[in-house]
């Protein structure tokens, strides 16, 4: 998921030289408050589980690229089940691939199956939440820089 602000050069009182300074300075400034919202949206998991938790939460990354005609904040995160938390995921059966059983922590110890039927999940878009509030503050901070960007000169 990404914000990116593109520049339309056609008939545009602002200059190139101007264009990379206030774009560079936009994207120092937004790409650290993208991820620390999006993290704060990130769900943390408090039940039993292998998985070690708050992992989705710290693994994820907000990156900047400019170029003469855009600047992109965009979100990434390296925990290969992102993706299904953001998603969702319909009920269904887990078997074992390469063992006889299925073994993971539970509430009262160590826990054996052939199979569970797992309930599914429901979606969690917190990227998107995320991203609906740090739109408009971007957007805003965007305009300012742009507006500071004109040099007013007598003549």
């Amino acid at each position: 998921m990404s914000i990116t602000i593109e520049r339309n050069w056609k008939g545009s009182p602002i200059k190139y030289t101007q264009w990379m300074p206030m774009a560079r300075r936009w994207a120092k400034d937004v790409t650290p408050f993208t991820q620390e919202m999006v993290r704060e949206h990130a769900p943390v998991y408090h039940g039993y589980s292998l998985r070690e938790s708050g992992k989705l939460k710290r693994s994820i990354e907000a990156t900047a690229q400019i170029t003469n005609t855009a600047v992109t904040i965009e979100v990434i995160t390296g925990v290969p089940y992102a993706e299904y938390v953001m998603a969702g995921v319909a009920p269904h059966i887990i078997v074992p691939r390469k063992a006889k059983m299925l073994r993971w922590n539970g509430p009262n110890g160590e826990v054996f199956a052939r199979m569970v039927n797992h309930p599914g999940q429901k979606a969690n878009d917190f990227v998107r939440r995320a991203m609906l509030e740090v739109e408009p503050l971007a957007m805003e901070l965007f305009a300012a820089y742009y507006r500071e960007s004109f040099i007013i000169t007598k003549e």
